[in-house]
């Protein structure tokens, strides 16, 4: 994630604790942090300045409803016609299917967290 603030062109905002969420493990920060990236994203949605949005791990807020599916829904809806928009994480839900254009499935065969290694900043978050 750092390497991409010096790419021209390209911004880059980070929400979120660092630490991995589960359904069961959902705390009042994680809500936080995913309504002030949910925010800050309607805002760039809708305001035509950017041709590419990415939403990554946003697939977990929808899972764990951390962020309502008819409101996410809304907001695709009415985003600019120019903005094409990149989801990823790995709850993608029926109704996501239904309704994308396109979803590509990308398995994990090696991490480091397999070896108890926690997210590192700047890579993994």
């Amino acid at each position: 994630m750092v390497a991409l603030q010096y790419l021209p062109g390209v911004e880059c905002y980070q929400f979120g604790t660092g630490n991995f969420v589960s359904d069961r493990e959902l705390e009042p920060e994680d809500q936080r942090e995913c309504m002030m990236g949910w925010e800050m994203s309607k805002r760039a949605l809708a305001s035509g300045e950017y041709d590419l949005v990415i939403l990554d791990e946003l697939l977990y807020a929808l899972a764990y409803r951390l962020l309502d599916w008819n409101e996410f829904l809304q907001v695709m809806e009415t985003r600019s016609e120019k903005t094409e928009v990149v989801l990823t994480g790995r709850k993608v839900c029926s109704q996501l299917v239904d309704y994308a254009d396109l979803v590509s499935e990308v398995v994990m065969v090696k991490h480091p967290y397999q070896l108890g290694i926690s997210a590192r900043k700047g890579i993994e978050y």
